[in-house]
This record gives structure tokens, C-alpha cells and sequence, in this order.
């Protein structure tokens, strides 16, 4: 069902976060584990290096709630997004 919300008017960066830490929705489901809710958010160009009120990136988000499986997948991201 996740994959059909996105569409060409959609912004995977928009802060979504009710708590004023200007999460985007690839933060949240980073800090949360959703492994395929972050794959499709970075397929639509999800800010992979934006950083929420406390600078702290998707990946740190992650890493800080021990989710290796999306941590691996923002590494890879980023390293071929490097190029």
C-alpha cells in the first residue's frame, strides 16, 4: 500500500513532525526501523543528509536506535550518491 502514496507532487522531505525536532518521514521511519518505508522514501529522492533540530541525520538516527538493516541501506545510499 506504501508504495502507491508516493507520486510526482509528493516531498519525501517535508517535516513531519509534531514534536518540533523537524524530522523528515526518512528520520522517522530510520529511528523506527521501517527498512522498506526508507527505501521507498529514498527511490523519491528522500534528503538522505538532511538534519532534524538536534543535527542529527537519518543514519544517526539509525545507528543511535540500533537499526543495522537501515543503517546499511543509508550507507549504501550514500556512498552512490557520493558520485
Amino acid at each position: 500500500m506504501c508504495k502507491e502514496i508516493p507520486n510526482d507532487k509528493t516531498n519525501p522531505n517535508i517535516s513531519c513532525d509534531l514534536t518540533e525536532q523537524f524530522k523528515t518521514p526518512l528520520h522517522i521511519a530510520a529511528e523506527n526501523g521501517h527498512l522498506d518505508i526508507a527505501r521507498i522514501l529514498l527511490e523519491h529522492d528522500a534528503d538522505i543528509l538532511a538534519k532534524d533540530s538536534s543535527g542529527l541525520t537519518a543514519m544517526d538516527l539509525a545507528e543511535k536506535t540500533e537499526h543495522p538493516h537501515v543503517m546499511e541501506l543509508l550507507k549504501t545510499t550514500a556512498s552512490k550518491s557520493a558520485f
